[in-house]
């Protein structure tokens, strides 16, 4: 297999794939796999008209699911040549065609929330209380939402992000300093990538940021978001404002995975998710 480095050149290829047989999982965007190319060494090939996406951990190529008509059948032959790799992030119809071959092993960690888009605007109900109260207490700040349709903010989004790892110290964690690299990536190639985006501001100080896209015909993704922490209320109030953002004709947005961190699962749960986007992980084990 001829593997190839990512490069902005092949959006467009990415995107005539992902619309002809589109994800619901969040990392199958080209945004994705473009932004954190060089942390995750993401390389593409194309096998019998599907796209194959790959990465490598501890020096062992792995691999997304395929993007074509038989992502199952593409499975089964890059493990006659690649035995002991590993597929990641397997969607769960998929994953089901397989377990009867390989090892099938739930990732929970790596399931997506997805939620009602005019739900997470409209917030109401008892359950959703206290994120309107957080609200209600931002919004004292008097603070100024715009929704980002070009490049003009990206300077500002910038010193959100600076601002922000200088308090997490993104330089001593590798994890937040490769988040670092896709965020800068996503900025510096906004417009390329056909990006969406929010900036909220406290007069005229920049305090958060929110970037998504379309992920498929009726559900938007939202890959980053950024805020400063010492405004009470400020990252309920962010959610909401890009959801908002949204065009009308997606119904769902999806807010991609928790890694298993306990905060973070508490805080997606949350919301009351509608569904949940199932991955599993595909091995050639006995």
């Amino acid at each position: 297999m001829n593997f190839k480095p990512i490069t902005i050149a092949d959006k467009e290829i990415f995107d005539d794939y992902l619309s002809k047989f589109q994800p619901t999982g969040s990392e199958m965007t080209f945004t994705n796999m473009f932004t954190w190319r060089n942390s995750k060494k993401h390389e593409w090939t194309e096998i019998d008209n599907h796209l194959i996406i790959s990465f490598s951990k501890n020096n062992k190529r792995m691999f997304y699911p395929p993007v074509g008509k038989n992502p199952s059948v593409i499975i089964e032959k890059i493990f006659s040549e690649f035995p002991e790799t590993e597929f990641h992030r397997v969607p769960k119809e998929i994953a089901t065609q397989l377990e009867k071959k390989f090892t099938v092993t739930e990732t929970r960690g790596q399931w997506d929330y997805v939620y009602k888009t005019k739900d997470m605007v409209e917030l109401t109900g008892k359950k959703l209380r206290a994120k309107r109260n957080f609200i209600n207490r931002f919004e004292k700040n008097d603070p100024e939402s715009g929704i980002c349709k070009d490049e003009t903010n990206i300077a500002q989004k910038l010193a959100i992000q600076e601002k922000w790892c200088l308090i997490k110290d993104c330089d001593k964690n590798p994890e937040l300093k490769s988040e670092d690299e896709a965020i800068r990536e996503a900025l510096t190639n906004y417009k390329e990538l056909g990006l969406s985006s929010i900036i909220i501001s406290i007069g005229d100080e920049p305090v958060a940021f929110a970037i998504g896209e379309k992920l498929n015909e009726n559900t938007f993704v939202e890959h980053f978001e950024k805020s400063d922490s010492s405004y009470e209320g400020i990252f309920q109030y962010v959610f909401k404002e890009f959801a908002r953002s949204i065009p009308e004709r997606f119904e769902f947005l999806n807010r991609e995975q928790d890694l298993d961190i306990p905060g973070l699962k508490k805080a997606k749960e949350s919301y009351g998710p509608i569904k949940m986007i199932e991955k599993y992980k595909i091995t050639n084990l006995d």
